[in-house]
């Protein structure tokens, strides 16, 4: 039999957070009754933060990595003349820190910022990695499953990176839209930042933001209400983003 430990605390996590607990990527084909003994394992830590209070601060060594049960969570850089960029938000069911915690201590060039109120679960990245001296069955899943989190995460990066390197704002603007409707697989879709969010993440001004994207409106070419986007002629944008 194997030797699983049984946890009150983390059954009481599993049976609050189950809906988010079952459909993160972390956990695929892993039941929902196997998952207390593996936190128990992983060494799992239950945090609530504030809004603007940072769960990671850039400079810190890290090795465990986060995964949000409820809220959002920003994660942002400072270059060498104090610019701010944002690399990312992180919703419920989403790893961070996971890519840094595989590197062994190393000191996160990052910081993640509660957007709102969070519960964040962090986990043990060398428990996960390690041998398992309780034999838990779904251990190999766990590191298969991060392993493709990972994967997926440095395409996204590849896409961020071409999007950058997009000479003007309306084609980061284009460029960054289709690819999120590709992503959503239907011509409506949200994003998950604000007007501000959205400039930082593009790393362009806002103002200059909300003109070109009023002028792409203008055009016929989509429309937009908030962080809700509708693209109403894809390969009028399509052109916009290759020039």
């Amino acid at each position: 039999m194997e030797n699983v430990i049984f946890d009150p605390v983390f059954s009481r996590i599993v049976c609050k957070w189950e809906p988010i607990l079952v459909h993160c990527p972390l956990f695929l084909e892993i039941g929902s009754d196997e998952l207390p003994g593996l936190f128990s394992c992983l060494e799992a830590r239950l945090h609530r933060y504030e809004r603007g209070e940072m769960p990671l601060v850039e400079g810190k060594p890290l090795d465990r990595f986060g995964l949000v049960l409820s809220g959002e969570v920003e994660v942002a850089q400072e270059d060498a003349a104090g610019n701010r960029h944002i690399i990312g938000r992180i919703l419920p069911g989403e790893l961070f820190g996971e890519t840094l915690a595989c590197m062994g201590g190393i000191r996160s060039p990052v910081t993640v910022t509660a957007v709102v109120a969070s519960v964040i679960l962090d986990i043990d990245f060398g428990r996960l990695a390690g041998p398992c001296g309780n034999l838990c069955a779904r251990h190999t899943s766990l590191i298969r499953n991060l392993l493709r989190i990972l994967a997926e995460k440095n395409l996204l990066l590849t896409r961020k990176m071409d999007v950058l390197t997009r000479k003007t704002i309306r084609a980061r603007v284009a460029t960054y839209l289709l690819a999120e409707m590709s992503r959503a697989g239907y011509f409506e879709f949200t994003i998950p930042f604000d007007r501000n969010g959205l400039a930082e993440y593009l790393a362009c001004d806002r103002s200059a933001l909300s003109r070109e994207l009023s002028r792409l409106r203008a055009e016929g070419l989509l429309d937009y209400g908030k962080n809700r986007f509708s693209i109403l002629d894809a390969p009028a944008l399509s052109y916009a983003a290759s020039i």
